[in-house]
């Protein structure tokens, strides 16, 4: 068996070497939602068709070593939100969606798997980690360049939307549009900015400076105003955290004196600037819709406002019962009394509150199962951290935190927008399992190391 194991030509396909490149790969182009799709009976980008790869990998190595694969804590709380996906596919009007997307929430979940089965020690952990932050240096490089083409008169690839009379392109990057694009940078920014206020040197200090100001500029250009309202608030943890310690320490500690002067500094010179550039017509067009050009769709306040509104009244509907993942936008267009038959069609109704679609899809049961899994990764990275530093691993509790505070972020940001099942958010969430993972087993292995000592 081992000797057959030995000479067959799938050993080196399942080799670990190249297990990691293939989920490095994933990485890479888990933003990648217009950029190398491929069509195999539906469309898969190509992190999911590297995941599958991976799990297929996975199948053949642990088949024939015999080795036990490791289950995430809470794992059956996911599980059960794709069993009701695929119990509700029959309730929806495009089946064939319900069906992909309940393909997409399951490799999601897998992916988590996957992650923590091939990163589980801290050093593997720690590598995995510098190619995630270079993932979002890639990334928001492709998006600058587009932005640099367009200031040269050259047609930038992959740019949907224009803006101030097509002067400047809305770089989305890899996705469909800036809003997407924002979304998956916030990730990295925050994680980004999350070590650098704590002095993390582990990853290597100027990688994730680079990442910060890359995913920096990079959301800047892409004018969403959901990024920088997020990017604001992000920053407005400071003074809230000073004003705390003023009320209840009677004194605030200078590092956080010195970040709120910053703060108050880079804000104030933005909007000199900003003032200084544009007149008072071209403010009135950024903030009321970006001046988007062209059929692309200008999602104003007010458009959102009501597309919100549309969302929560139809998640009212199914309380009890859901209509799939691929039932959503149907449920939404009939609310407004369209009816739809092609997933051409569906696209004009999306969502644009997360939790609402999952009532929509999974039922109140199932949006509380899966948001139950995220409450529990977050408390057990918080938990994990606490820990971390009561043993003096005090660098690798700040990576743990710096991840579960950028998916926290993460989530919040998609309560303002629509599909919960983006690759990049269950990346997020794959990276933080992973961490919190790495994190408890070297906090064994201290332990027995401890107790060996003694």
């Amino acid at each position: 068996m081992a000797q057959g194991w030995s000479a067959s030509p799938l050993k080196s396909f399942s080799s670990p070497v190249i297990h990691r490149a293939l989920l490095y790969f994933f990485i890479f182009t888990a933003s990648f939602e217009i950029f190398l799709v491929v069509n195999l009976g539906g469309n898969f980008k190509a992190a999911q068709v590297a995941l599958i790869l991976v799990a297929f990998s996975t199948l053949v190595r642990y088949s024939a070593t015999g080795e036990k694969l490791i289950l995430p804590n809470n794992l059956a709380l996911l599980v059960a939100v794709l069993f009701l996906s695929l119990i509700y596919v029959p309730l929806s009007t495009l089946t064939g969606k319900s069906i992909g997307y309940s393909a997409w929430l399951a490799l999601d979940i897998l992916s988590v798997v996957l992650f923590i089965n091939t990163f589980r020690t801290k050093a593997s952990l720690m590598k995995m980690l510098r190619v995630f932050l270079m993932s979002f240096i890639f990334c928001s490089g492709f998006g600058i360049s587009q932005q640099m083409l367009t200031f040269a008169g050259i047609e930038a690839p992959l740019v949907t939307q224009y803006w101030l009379g097509g002067a400047f392109a809305r770089i989305n990057g890899f996705n469909y549009e800036p809003s997407f694009f924002s979304t998956y940078l916030m990730i990295g920014w925050v994680f980004c900015v999350y070590l650098t206020e704590h002095g993390e040197v582990t990853l290597g200090r100027h990688l994730v400076k680079v990442t910060l100001w890359m995913t920096t500029l990079a959301l800047f250009l892409c004018s969403s105003r959901m990024g920088w309202l997020m990017m604001i608030l992000f920053f407005c943890r400071w003074p809230f955290y000073a004003a705390m310690h003023a009320l209840l320490r009677h004194r605030v500690p200078k590092p956080l004196v010195r970040r709120c002067v910053f703060l108050a500094l880079m804000g104030s010179s933005a909007l000199i600037i900003v003032l200084l550039i544009f007149d008072l017509k071209e403010l009135g067009i950024i903030f009321n819709g970006l001046g988007v050009v062209e059929d692309y769709g200008d999602f104003s306040a007010e458009g959102r406002k009501s597309g919100y509104s549309t969302t929560f009244e139809t998640a009212l509907g199914h309380i009890l019962f859901g209509s799939g993942f691929g039932g959503i936008s149907a449920e939404i267009a009939g609310r407004q009394g369209f009816s739809i038959t092609t997933i051409e069609e569906s696209n004009d109704f999306a969502g644009f509150n997360v939790t609402f679609e999952l009532v929509i899809a999974v039922g109140l049961s199932g949006m509380l199962l899966m948001y139950g899994y995220f409450a529990s990764m977050v408390l057990s990275a918080v938990s994990t951290a606490k820990q971390l530093t009561a043993t003096g691993d005090k660098e690798l509790a700040i990576v743990v935190r710096g991840l579960a505070l950028a998916f926290v972020w993460q989530i919040l940001m998609l309560q303002f927008n629509q599909n919960i099942l983006r690759v990049y958010t269950w990346e997020s969430l794959a990276v933080l399992a992973t961490a919190v993972y790495a994190a408890r087993r070297s906090l064994i292995s201290s332990s027995v190391n401890s107790i060996a000592a003694a």
